[in-house]
């Protein structure tokens, strides 16, 4: 239960950020003008987003972790993208962003991006659960489901269906994924 409230919180956060006129009317411009590398503009609008969202008590970005070197040996630490501190919560919540076109590309590094967080060392890990918030290009519900389970097989890993969702960000062309 204390994974789909996460969720849930994880989700409500995702719907109201792009639920933004601000955020829909920069999505419309990047779409018109065919603009790429648009993560980090994407990273910055949503830690203001959390800086005034009353459900967040805090947030970090870019917090550093020591990985676990049994596990993966190339790298020896990993920055997440955000710790999000819910407020009247003990624990964090990690969120990766991540931005692509393609939503078969999105996926991928959703799910790179996940993996690479669970190799984070134990001792270190103040982490509640992790989550992964991409932006693609709109595609069906289904099709993101498809490759969300494509992929994750294919990495040997797991997404729960009931903890993945994919909405249309109104006209603009753009969808988001959470899972």
């Amino acid at each position: 239960m204390a994974l789909k409230n996460d969720f849930d919180f994880i989700a409500s956060l995702a719907d109201e950020f792009f639920r933004g006129t601000h955020v829909k009317h920069i999505l419309g411009a990047i779409d018109e003008s065919a603009m790429t590398g648009w993560e980090k503009w994407l990273q910055i609008e949503f830690a203001s987003f959390l800086g005034t969202h009353k459900g967040v008590r805090a947030w970090w970005r870019e917090s550093k972790y020591e990985l676990d070197q049994r596990v993966l040996d190339s790298r020896k630490t990993c920055a997440v993208d955000f710790l999000i501190h819910e407020k009247w919560k003990q624990s964090h919540l990690a969120l990766e962003l991540k931005q692509a076109n393609s939503p078969n590309g999105c996926i991928k590094g959703m799910l790179r991006d996940k993996k690479k967080i669970s190799t984070i060392k134990y001792a270190k890990f103040d982490i509640r659960s992790v989550w992964c918030l991409g932006v693609h290009r709109e595609e069906e519900p289904s099709e993101i489901r498809r490759l969300t389970n494509y992929h994750a097989d294919k990495m040997r890993t797991a997404i729960k269906p009931a903890l993945l969702v994919t909405k249309s960000i109104g006209k603009t062309g753009y969808a988001y994924t959470v899972f």
